[in-house]
């Protein structure tokens, strides 16, 4: 009799076999790399210097990322006017791993309160973009 406990019925196999295939045959998970939270590191009437962490970055992929201002169709798609963009931005992708980010500067000083732009950031396999209205303190 205790035997009987222990032997799994056929309809039990078969639901096991048909998740293992479908677990199989699920695509890998992807990977991808975030933008963060945009922290201002200057002041009105300074040059502009914004740091953008990235999420998600993996050791040695740093070097694999460039970013960008989004072209004229993601500035519509945010509803931002792409003039608002102070003229001379130098985007850089600093620091590896979880202490990567986007260094955003001016070289002349900014002398509106906001701010807004789309920032892209491209990798190998995609492009991800995200929309940023910065309100610059004047003190």
């Amino acid at each position: 009799m205790p035997s009987l406990l222990l032997k799994p019925s056929n309809r039990l196999w078969r639901c096991a076999g048909a998740l293992l295939l479908a677990l199989a045959l699920l695509p890998p998970a992807s990977h991808a790399v975030g933008l963060g939270n945009a922290e201002v590191k200057s002041r009105l009437n300074e040059q502009l210097l914004v740091h953008i962490p990235l999420r998600g970055v993996r050791r040695g992929e740093g070097d694999n990322l460039r970013a960008r201002i989004g072209d004229d169709a993601s500035f519509a798609r945010a509803g931002l006017d792409r003039d608002s963009i102070p003229p001379g931005i130098r985007l850089n992708v600093r620091g590896a791993g979880r202490d990567a980010y986007v260094e955003m500067r001016t070289r002349k000083p900014v002398r509106e309160p906001q701010v807004g732009f789309v920032l892209a950031l491209e990798s190998r396999d995609e492009v991800v973009e995200r929309a940023y209205r910065l309100l610059i303190d004047y003190q």
